[in-house]
């Protein structure tokens, strides 16, 4: 009924056939002129949603192998365009309007259990309904925790609304505007906030209490060790000195534990080597 000259216009039309009425046996109708409107391209997108369905493994195994001619980069090219048509009749077929499967499931599930509960006869199998209910509500929170976490890459780094309204949820959940105070009243006012944090944590941990302070003038009073004996006990300790502390083990036997280690005292750097093979 159109010229091709329309069939090529940049235009879109629509046409209403109105009934005849009582009058006339003529039918009216009206024809309506629609800019054209830009079809966007969708990009493809793969949802995690669809690794939980049980046949995706066994559609991506039967459909990878590709016998052909070419180069890699070229086979691999033509494998995900084939990979691209199959896991979209798969989404067609089960994930497609997931919020909707989802509340259908869910309702369905619930009428079934209401009918199990007033002694109702069931025909249906309320286990592969619950499973199915199941599998497509664990399908829905996984499409949105995906959208959120693109939402999230995409604008959570930019000045935007998005990343200001981010901001402001963080800080009001970082707020306490409240707190049960240890007399069982609750208190909204920040001082009493605050002075309930602190004494809660001075209670928990204990309380302060004035110590002396440290008198250097006691180390004055004992006996002391001079310069040289200083510099003795870091000096160095020797393999000769080893072998000749160790060799003097076996003359020593008679002796205890504490005379013993007294003896290996009065030998510079020797107490070391001691507790290093008593251990």
């Amino acid at each position: 009924m159109v010229n091709p000259c329309w069939l090529l216009g940049n235009f879109d039309i629509c046409t209403e056939f109105l009934p005849p009425g009582c009058i006339s046996d003529h039918s009216l109708s009206i024809t309506t002129f629609f800019k054209a409107a830009r079809r966007r391209n969708i990009p493809f997108k793969f949802y995690n949603m669809w690794c939980s369905h049980a046949d995706f493994e066994n559609l991506i195994r039967d459909n990878w192998f590709l016998h052909g001619h070419g180069t890699q980069q070229f086979l691999l090219k033509k494998r995900l365009a084939k990979l691209k048509t199959i896991l979209k009749n798969l989404n067609s077929m089960h994930f497609s309007s997931i919020s909707s499967r989802a509340d259908a499931a869910r309702i369905k599930l619930e009428e079934l259990q209401l009918k199990i509960l007033n002694g109702d006869t069931i025909m249906e199998d309320i286990v592969e309904v619950r499973r199915k209910a199941e599998f497509l509500l664990q399908a829905e929170n996984m499409f949105f925790m995906q959208k959120s976490k693109c939402l999230y890459l995409r604008n959570g780094d930019r000045c935007s609304k998005f990343f200001h309204d981010l901001i402001k949820r963080s800080n009001k959940r970082r707020r306490i505007l409240a707190v049960t105070k240890a007399d069982g009243n609750h208190s909204f006012d920040e001082h009493d906030i605050q002075s309930e944090f602190v004494n809660y944590f001075m209670n928990l941990l204990g309380v302060s209490y004035n110590r002396e302070q440290f008198q250097a003038e006691f180390f004055q009073d004992g006996p002391k060790v001079t310069m040289d004996e200083a510099a003795k006990l870091i000096v160095p300790i020797s393999m000769g000195e080893v072998f000749s502390a160790l060799s003097s083990i076996d003359n020593e036997k008679h002796l205890d534990r504490m005379v013993m280690v007294q003896c290996s005292l009065r030998k510079h750097g020797i107490l070391l080597v001691w507790m290093f093979f008593l251990l």
